[in-house]
C-alpha cells in the first residue's frame, strides 16, 4: 500500500473518532447531524482506502481539501494543538492523495470483486456525505456560518483564556450577521499600557464573559497591510485615535456609540460595557443583541 493511502487512512480514522468524542479546535461549528454524518464519512474512508477501493482515493482528496478550505475560511486564529493537527492533516493528506506515486490504490487482482465491507463502506460514505452536505452547506451558502464563526471564537476564548480578536473588515461583517456591537480595541507595539491590558484586563474571566455581547476587534495603528480591505493606519485615521489604548465602540450598522482612552482595569472596562448595553437598550437594540448573543 502507498504511503500516501496508509496516512490518508490513518488521518480520517483519527479525524473521525476525534469527532466522535467531542474534539475541538476547529473555527466552524457543526450541527450534530453534520458532526455526525462526517464522523461517518471518514470512519467509512479509513477502513475504505485501508482495503484498496480506489474511489476512496478520490473522496478522500475532495473531503480532505473541503476541510482544509472550512479551516481557512473560519480559522480563529487559537486553533489549539489539536486543530492545528487537524488542519495541517487535511493539506498533508489532499496532497499525498493527489500524487500518483504515494496516492494511488493498488489492489490484489484476486480481490478484483469489491469485498462486502467495500460495498458497505461505499453505501456509509455516499450517505454520509449527503447528510453533510444537507447538514452544513446550505448555511454556508445562506452566510450564517459567520455567526457560527463567531461561535467558535468564543468557544477559543474559553479554551485559552484571553480574547480571540478579528481584523476590523472580518468584525463588521459578523456584527451585521450576529447584530451585535463592535468593540474596537486600538493598540500600538510601542504601548506599554496596551501590553498591561493584554496581561490583566482581556484575560479577566468577567471581562470574557462580558465580551460575548461583542464582536472584538483589535487595530494596530501603525498597521500599512491591508486586511479584509482596511489598513490599520486608514481605520485609525477614520476614527480620530491620536493615542493608544483607545477603545471605541460601534453600533451594529458600524457608527460610533461610545469610546475610552487609556489603560482600563476590569472592572472599569465592564462598567464602561455595561452601561452602553443599557444605553443601547433603549434605544431598541438590546433585545436583539442579547437574543443573538447567549
Amino acid at each position: 500500500m502507498p504511503f500516501g493511502t496508509f496516512f490518508a487512512a490513518l488521518f480520517f480514522t483519527f479525524f473521525g473518532t476525534w469527532l466522535l468524542v467531542g474534539g475541538d479546535g476547529t473555527g466552524w461549528v457543526l450541527s450534530p447531524v453534520a458532526r455526525l454524518s462526517l464522523v461517518v464519512l471518514t470512519l467509512a474512508l479509513g477502513v475504505a482506502l485501508l482495503l484498496g477501493r480506489r474511489w476512496a482515493r478520490w473522496t478522500g482528496l475532495l473531503l480532505a481539501l473541503t476541510l482544509a478550505t472550512l479551516d481557512v475560511l473560519f480559522m480563529t486564529g487559537t486553533l489549539g494543538v489539536a486543530g492545528l493537527l487537524a488542519f495541517l492533516g487535511s493539506v498533508v493528506t489532499a496532497l499525498l492523495l493527489a500524487i500518483p506515486a504515494t496516492g494511488a490504490v493498488h489492489r490484489d487482482p484476486a480481490r478484483a470483486k469489491p469485498a462486502a465491507a467495500g460495498k458497505v463502506c461505499a453505501v456509509l460514505a455516499a450517505v454520509a456525505a449527503l447528510a453533510f452536505a444537507v447538514g452544513f452547506l446550505p448555511s454556508l451558502v445562506r452566510g450564517e456560518a459567520q455567526v457560527d464563526r463567531r461561535q467558535g471564537l468564543l468557544a477559543a476564548a474559553e479554551r485559552t483564556g484571553r480574547v480571540v480578536w478579528t481584523d476590523f473588515g472580518a468584525g463588521l461583517e459578523q456584527a451585521e450577521q450576529a447584530e451585535l456591537p463592535v468593540l474596537v480595541s486600538f493598540v500600538a507595539n510601542w504601548c506599554g499600557y496596551c501590553v498591561k491590558m493584554d496581561r490583566t484586563t482581556w484575560r479577566d474571566p468577567e471581562v470574557l464573559r462580558t465580551l460575548r455581547e461583542f464582536v472584538p476587534v483589535r487595530v494596530d495603528v501603525d498597521a500599512d497591510i491591508e486586511r479584509n480591505g482596511f489598513t490599520g493606519q486608514q481605520v485609525a485615521s477614520r476614527f480620530g485615535v491620536s493615542g493608544t489604548p483607545t477603545l471605541v465602540l460601534l453600533d451594529r450598522d458600524g457608527k460610533v456609540y461610545s469610546r475610552v482612552g487609556g489603560y482600563q482595569t476590569p472592572s472599569q472596562l465592564i462598567d464602561w460595557l455595561r452601561g452602553a448595553l443599557d444605553q443601547l437598550g433603549s434605544s431598541g437594540q438590546a433585545n436583539a443583541l442579547s437574543a443573538t448573543s447567549r
